[in-house]
């Protein structure tokens, strides 16, 4: 997947079972039953073995068998710290 990222417009945190911030981008205004979708989220993870503390997940699409579609977020990359995962974001040095 391509991107280029300008400005990160905004940045949510939410409370669930592991801490997720949601980050919007100005490039990606995709919306979804009237809602804009963020582009990704930055939560604790979940793995254990993971060598980092927080995982960057980035949406897709995906269409069900029926032909709906919906988004779903996979783990693209991680981090130590969300400052750090939100650079990573900012300035395109993301693994695939």
């Amino acid at each position: 997947m391509t991107y280029t990222i300008e400005k990160i417009t905004q940045c949510k945190l939410t409370h669930t079972a592991t801490n997720c911030e949601n980050v919007w981008v100005v490039e990606d205004p995709v919306f979804y039953n009237g809602h804009q979708m963020p582009a990704f989220e930055i939560i604790e993870d979940p793995d254990f073995e993971s060598e980092y503390l927080y995982r960057i997940n980035i949406r897709k699409p995906f269409h069900t068998d029926d032909g709906s579609l919906m988004y779903l977020y996979f783990k693209l990359d991680g981090a130590n710290t969300v400052t750090e995962c939100l650079y990573k974001i900012e300035n395109r040095k993301l693994m695939e």
